[in-house]
């Protein structure tokens, strides 16, 4: 049983010829999905081909992947992600959201993507504006970390889930152009925010080349 996919410096299309689609999950034990380099605009793209459902997914990692425009197109297949618990992306260049909600198969609704998530790190996404629709609250986060992801305006936080949040990591002058729904949830992260140099070196992050 596959329990982890790793695709690395491929540069082809992963669509399926003929636009066939798989009935069952090929991976339904999937819990960790590691593309590197790979040539997409979204994850969706390889979800037909192997009839991927992601219902056991638990870790997602993108990196430079040089393409891609959001990390998953929802729709029939997959409305939501019931087990995904972290989401680490950086140096994608064109990543403009997360989740997209624009194919018109389901609508942006306050019931969150993915409400397991706890771990979310995202850094060098220059194009970046959106993690979520505005109404969703990701009720279990509990680390943030957000790093030269200037356009981003807006975190999945409210004052029902803020006291849950261990730590949001990021520079200071993103933190201060963040908007907030209230003056409670900003006050209660404020504690817990951890600013980062801006000139901090990518290796000193963590971030693999």
């Amino acid at each position: 049983m596959l329990r982890s996919l790793t695709v690395e410096s491929f540069g082809g299309s992963i669509r399926p010829a003929g636009g066939c689609v798989a009935q069952l999950d090929l991976l339904p034990n999937l819990e960790e999905l590691h593309l590197r380099r790979v040539y997409l605009e979204t994850i969706r793209e390889i979800v037909g081909h192997l009839g991927l459902r992601f219902q056991t997914l638990k870790h997602v990692e993108v990196s430079r992947c040089s393409r891609l425009k959001c990390l998953l197109s929802l729709g029939n297949f997959i409305c939501f992600l019931p087990n995904l618990q972290e989401i680490h992306a950086s140096f994608c260049d064109r990543l403009q959201e997360l989740f997209d909600y624009s194919a018109g198969e389901v609508s942006a609704s306050a019931e969150p993507v993915v409400p397991a998530l706890r771990v979310i790190k995202l850094r060098n996404l220059p194009r970046l504006k959106r993690l979520c629709s505005q109404e969703e609250s990701w009720g279990c986060l509990e680390h943030v970390e957000m790093i030269k992801c200037n356009l981003l305006k807006n975190l999945p936080i409210s004052s029902n889930n803020a006291h849950r949040v261990k730590e949001v990591r990021g520079e200071t002058h993103w933190w201060n152009n963040l908007t907030w729904d209230d003056n409670t949830t900003r006050e209660t992260l404020q504690p817990r925010f951890v600013p980062v140099d801006r000139n901090i070196s990518t290796g000193s992050l963590g971030i693999s080349c």
